[in-house]
């Protein structure tokens, strides 16, 4: 039993002797890109890491010859000497051989202590740079190999030679990629599964997502491949449709523009695309107790598709809001509608468009904020940062129409006082009778329902049924409105 005892404990200390021994590494960290980014490199970008001897206590000196391929597209850039004792010193040797096809770069690096005296332990040896020239190819491979990596450290008498280890690595090269604007997912066609890939990767390309991301020089929305810069996540570099560097509701503008487009050169039958109902990330959310708080845009030109950003910061607390629903703008069976939401921010992101027919919109509604719990007073949803494509490719911008907007609180030149008695509207309009264009009362679909009577300013609301309505007052200068119920 003593003898098994002693057995043991012998090669106990041996395994441990030997796991102290080989346990001594040159470690490489990336200080150009986080951890999650650590695996490949950037064309036109510098890549660099520090040479940490791990495990290696009372070093003097690190000595090693660093290998790497792909010459034409890698370069040994700089280096400088890491934290490694008080007085350290180094000599870096870059030679390329073409013949072989690597470079291989000699490094020595000491503390500038005695050895007898040295104290460093994990030292950051050095640090090296490398560039990534523009042509390097996409998906291309850079291999970095180590060759007779050794230690010089403290031993009990005097120094010792220290055999360190360390694995070869690669890094993957992102280079310049064909983008066709549309096939989010690069299979070569344009479908319903690239408006999928918008909403998985929405949002990437800013801070948050911690993504490196691109613009595409020259973007347009015209069906030809286009180069750009492989983003931090390739396959995430395909939905930015609009080159703008950003995966946003806009993009999907793009994908409903080149739908059914082919990257061979067959001819695309655009005509023949038929969709049973709109394509759209949520199901509508209209229920029976709930309103329809329309927005409006007001376009001389006709788009195909168009989104924006809707604010609801502005309803009240008590209000319930359950999502957005299109309004209509285009026939249901050739169409798309996804919206996200941002519940701290109170907005929801949209985008609807169609694929075969444009369409123009002149205070007509464009979407309905779908509330509950909602009253006359309880505020309205606003839109912003709206953009447009028309058929033939082009972006463009419009504004929202103030027409579901109460501006009497705001535009005191331009006040809409209303009293109602019975069935029978009374409107008075604070502006030059010779200024005034028109004024109506239109329905949530935006369908005008009544006018007063001509050179009156009475407007009869029999048979009207109860719901919200927007009594819209046209000047030369602008359009204005006032929200009212009818129970």
């Amino acid at each position: 039993m003593k003898k098994s005892c002693i057995l043991f404990i012998f090669i106990a200390i041996t395994i441990a002797s030997y796991s102290l021994l080989y346990s001594q590494t040159l470690k490489l960290v990336r200080t150009d890109v986080d951890s999650t980014r650590s695996n490949f490199v950037t064309a036109t970008y510098l890549f660099g890491f520090d040479v940490i001897a791990d495990g290696v206590n009372k070093c003097n000196e690190v000595t090693f010859e660093l290998r790497f391929d792909n010459i034409d597209n890698i370069q040994f850039s700089e280096w400088h000497i890491g934290k490694f004792g008080k007085h350290p010193a180094a000599v870096v040797i870059p030679i390329i051989d073409r013949t072989a096809g690597y470079t291989k770069i000699y490094i020595s690096v000491i503390s500038g202590e005695p050895v007898d005296s040295a104290t460093t332990d994990n030292p950051n040896v050095i640090h090296l740079d490398f560039a990534v020239s523009q042509s390097a190819p996409n998906d291309g491979v850079v291999n970095f190999t180590f060759i007779n990596p050794i230690a010089v450290v403290k031993g009990d008498s005097a120094g010792t030679i220290l055999p360190l280890t360390v694995d070869p690595i690669a890094y993957n090269i992102h280079g310049l990629i064909d983008v066709y604007p549309g096939d989010t997912d690069n299979n070569g066609v344009v479908d319903n599964r690239d408006f999928a890939n918008i909403g998985l990767f929405y949002g990437y390309g800013s801070t948050i997502k911690l993504m490196r991301s691109f613009k595409r020089p020259n973007a347009s929305t015209v069906w030809y491949p286009q180069k750009v810069l492989a983003w931090d996540s390739t396959i995430v570099s395909y939905s930015d449709c609009d080159g703008n560097g950003s995966i946003t509701t806009t993009d999907l503008l793009v994908v409903g523009y080149n739908m059914s487009k082919l990257h061979s050169a067959q001819k695309n039958q655009n005509d023949n695309i038929q969709f049973n109902n709109y394509l759209r990330n949520h199901e509508s959310c209209i229920t029976t107790n709930s309103k329809l708080i329309p927005v409006y845009v007001n376009s001389s030109k006709p788009f195909i598709g168009i989104s924006g950003v809707m604010s609801y910061s502005s309803i009240a607390d008590n209000t319930k809001v359950l999502g957005i629903d299109p309004a209509g703008t285009f026939d249901e069976n050739e169409s798309f509608f996804y919206y996200f939401d941002n519940p701290k921010e109170k907005v929801f992101e949209f985008s609807l468009g169609s694929i075969v027919h444009s369409t123009q919109a002149q205070n007509k509604p464009i979407a309905y904020l779908i509330v509950e719990n909602y009253n006359n007073n309880d505020g309205i949803p606003q839109l912003s940062d709206i953009n447009c494509i028309s058929s033939s490719g082009e972006f463009f911008t419009t504004d929202a129409v103030s027409s579901i907007m109460d501006n009497s609180m705001n535009n005191t030149a331009h006040q809409i006082n209303i009293s109602q008695k019975h069935n029978l509207l009374q409107i008075n309009l604070q502006a030059s009778s010779n200024d005034i264009i028109s004024i109506q009362i239109f329905n949530m679909l935006g369908n005008c329902v009544r006018k007063p009577e001509p050179e009156s300013n009475i407007i009869n609301l029999s048979y009207l049924p109860s719901g919200l309505y927007f009594i819209v007052a046209k000047t030369q200068s602008m359009s204005f409105s006032k929200t009212i119920f009818i129970e």
